[in-house]
């Protein structure tokens, strides 16, 4: 689409053609109040607090006796209901912050920004032409632009413009933002948008439709003949580091192949010429360590048994 711009003497000067999906796009209303929300509870502080009966000064004891006096059960005179006393159910300090996504705040900004242009509430401004910062010269270029004293204006420009702040700053009703901090809730908030042919470039460059990566105004990039240079050398490496890999492999297959045998044989040899020997010693020296004693116990016995029964015999005599 195209915006007619003005200089700072309210003469049509030029036609510039404008991105149509930032000043052009369809109004989505639903996504424009779901982000303004968002906007004004991150705003919120979240520290207001109110004291419980437990933070409360006094109390402590009981006022009267439990039973016996004709009046109500009361346990402390910081109750709740009581004069004085803690609060049940007050705020408490917590954090009111959402997260807006990057597609829905771009959503809710060209439907603004598209609403402003519809409206006839959006001024394209070439330049303000200040040198210092001077109030006198700022109302005059508003007067210029036939904007009145009972409006609110929000001045976009592309940076920080220091001139711009400085003589916008005593005026009321008036909000200088730079293009990358233009937010929904100043567009809803002032009733006239005053941008710059430069802030208008920078809110396309960040609210446009994302450009696809290797295409622009739909043709493909060449790519440069840097990338070319690191595609071949890239290629190379890759036909050394295939050549490459055919030859290890069968070098550590070999080497497997012929180690394996000659561990297991070595092995093998070692545990059938050792089992036996052990096998053999252990059954030798249980089969003459196992007589002996069975011998020796049964003499120890058969010699102690008939002494035991003397013994008994002449005590009981």
């Amino acid at each position: 689409m195209n915006l007619s711009v003005l200089n700072s003497a309210g003469e049509a000067i030029a036609t510039i053609e404008a991105n149509d999906s930032v000043f052009a796009s369809t109004i989505n209303k639903n996504v424009v109040h779901q982000v303004m929300l968002a906007q004004m509870a991150n705003l919120r502080q979240g520290t207001v607090k109110t004291k419980t009966r437990a933070e409360v000064a006094g109390g402590g004891r009981k006022i009267r006796p439990q039973k016996h006096t004709g009046g109500a059960r009361q346990g402390s005179n910081r109750a709740p209901h009581w004069r004085g006393g803690g609060i049940a159910f007050g705020p408490r300090p917590r954090s009111y912050r959402q997260v807006i996504p990057k597609k829905l705040k771009r959503l809710a900004i060209n439907s603004m920004l598209t609403d402003k242009v519809q409206s006839n509430e959006m001024i394209v401004l070439d330049d303000f032409g200040l040198n210092q910062p001077k109030t006198k010269q700022m109302v005059q270029v508003l007067k210029n632009l036939n904007i009145p004293d009972n409006k609110s204006v929000l001045i976009v420009t592309k940076d920080s413009d220091h001139n711009v702040v400085y003589s916008a700053r005593n005026l009321q009703k008036i909000r200088t933002l730079p293009a990358p901090l233009l937010n929904v809730l100043d567009l809803i908030k002032y009733q006239k948008l005053l941008i710059t042919v430069d802030a208008i470039r920078k809110a396309e460059e960040l609210w446009g439709n994302p450009v696809k990566r290797g295409i622009a105004n739909g043709k493909e990039k060449s790519a440069p003949a840097d990338l070319e240079i690191k595609a071949v050398i890239l290629k190379e490496t890759n036909v050394k580091a295939t050549a490459a890999k055919p030859k290890t492999i069968k070098e550590t297959k070999a080497k497997l192949t012929t180690a394996k045998p000659k561990a297991i044989k070595e092995t093998k040899a070692k545990l059938t010429t050792a089992k036996p020997k052990a096998i053999k010693e252990t059954k030798v020296k249980a089969t003459a360590a196992k007589p002996k004693t069975i011998k020796e116990t049964k003499v120890k016995l058969t010699d102690a048994k008939p002494k035991a029964t003397k013994k008994t015999n002449t005590a009981k005599q």
